[in-house]
């Protein structure tokens, strides 16, 4: 998928700097940073989230995205933290009653404050729920793309899903995409946004 999606990005960002575990290294021609062990969550994810923040720290714009995600329009970033959604569930054990998908904006500074909180051991199941904890706890708002689309638990479960995800795909001042794991799909929403 990060093949698939890379000349997406590469189209819409100066620069690409990629952040990937140690065991699972991307082959890419620019920035390449490797850290800890792949897992879909746990700690050694929400670390590489955590260095993610701050490397983007060190560019005056920056955006985080997860391989699954397609960028279109993004807006200027602000003093929220500006993604898809939030969406509130107050789980109670998590510390954020919100959370977003990817794609992640903020300030420099708020990448930078976010980037010196700690991930804990055992404590931090998803990079997003991390990310949302730490935003809380500094006081950093959340705010929503202008449009995007994101599947309720980052990936499409039934035929409605793909149905909306495909739909939005037509929206003209759409944002991002993100949930896009399957190779058909993601080549139907660069179809669709070709016209």
């Amino acid at each position: 998928m990060f093949d698939l999606h890379l000349p997406n990005w590469e189209a819409v960002f100066d620069k690409i700097c990629v952040v990937c575990p140690l065991d699972d290294i991307v082959e890419y021609h620019s920035e390449v940073h490797s850290l800890g062990l792949s897992e879909h969550h746990g700690y050694w994810n929400c670390e590489r989230m955590r260095y993610a923040c701050q490397i983007a720290s060190s560019y005056a714009d920056a955006c985080i995205v997860e391989y699954d995600t397609l960028i279109y329009n993004l807006p200027y970033t602000d003093d929220t933290l500006r993604g898809c959604g939030p969406m509130y569930d107050y789980e109670p054990n998590f510390v954020a009653p919100w959370f977003t998908h990817s794609p992640w904006m903020t300030t420099r500074e708020n990448f930078n404050a976010i980037s010196k909180y700690e991930v804990l051991e055992g404590k931090h199941e998803y990079c997003d729920r991390w990310l949302a904890e730490a935003c809380v706890v500094l006081g950093i708002k959340p705010s929503n793309l202008e449009s995007y689309y994101t599947p309720c638990c980052g990936y499409i479960r039934d035929a409605n899903e793909w149905k909306n995800m495909v739909t939005s795909a037509h929206s003209k001042n759409l944002s991002a995409i993100h949930g896009i794991k399957e190779e058909f799909l993601s080549k139907t929403i660069s179809a669709i946004r070709k016209i």
